[in-house]
């Protein structure tokens, strides 16, 4: 493939971006939250992790408390042991409609199955 030519996938690309903000088109990130708010938060976001998990109810409530005015775009970043497991459950249960509630259970019960580390300050 020479530089100046363009697969179909990479027509179909532009064409979804054509625009907008790369991040604002990927289907495959949950969101929380209006489509069309103007702000959005990207939160890469570690269900293992035990700060990920303090930060979760905080960034609910801004959403929360702002309808319509700001999303939240979910990016997985798998740094803690467990997070590759937690993901394939969270994406079973997305496809079941239930990735929010899901996504809570696991947070509440990650002392159970995630890495053992301290969120506090240091």
């Amino acid at each position: 493939m020479s530089l100046g030519s363009r697969s179909a996938a990479s027509n179909f690309l532009i064409s979804l971006t054509a625009g907008r903000p790369l991040w604002r088109t990927r289907p495959h990130s949950p969101t929380y939250g209006s489509a069309q708010a103007k702000v959005r938060i990207v939160e890469f976001f570690d269900l293992a992790c035990e700060t990920c998990r303090a930060f979760y109810p905080i960034v609910k409530d801004i959403v929360d408390r702002r309808p319509g005015k700001v999303q939240l775009v979910v990016r997985y970043t798998l740094f803690h042991a467990g997070a590759d497991t937690a993901v394939k459950v969270l994406e079973a249960a997305r496809l079941e409609d239930l990735f929010w509630p899901v996504n809570r259970a696991l947070l509440n019960a990650q002392r159970t199955w995630g890495a053992d580390h301290d969120p506090g300050p240091i």
